[in-house]
């Protein structure tokens, strides 16, 4: 079974953005920046092992994960000196992909929340 989950700015983490930020208008990597419009849709999948007698395991798996955001960048003095679009290239944090998924209290299970830190280049999915 495949699913498409669309993620909120409030349920995405991104951490360790700052050495990503040195490319930007070369800014020093502790530059000051917000992040707005932040959104991502993630691709995964569910797979049911079955017997005879029942259930074996469920796995699932993230095939996929798209997002772009927004960083507004300040300078020394707080004033705001650009804004750049930056998107989330799946590919280059592939290898490092933890899904946490976990029946809820109504026996759902579903994708409620994205951290990604670009300095281990991991991706935690929950």
């Amino acid at each position: 079974m495949k699913f498409k989950t669309q993620i909120e700015s409030s349920s995405i983490d991104i951490l360790n953005l700052g050495h990503e930020i040195g490319r930007l208008k070369g800014l020093q990597a502790g530059s000051n920046y917000d992040l707005e419009n932040v959104a991502f849709t993630v691709d995964w999948e569910v797979e049911l092992e079955t017997r005879e007698w029942g259930v074996k395991s469920i796995d699932w798996v993230v095939t996929d994960i798209q997002g772009s955001f927004d960083v507004v960048l300040y300078n020394e003095n707080g004033d705001e000196i650009g804004e750049e679009r930056m998107t989330f290239n799946f590919n280059d944090f592939k290898d490092e992909v933890s899904l946490e998924l976990s029946v809820d209290d109504h026996q759902q299970i579903a994708i409620n929340e994205i951290e990604i830190d670009y300095q281990s280049k991991s991706v935690r999915v929950s």
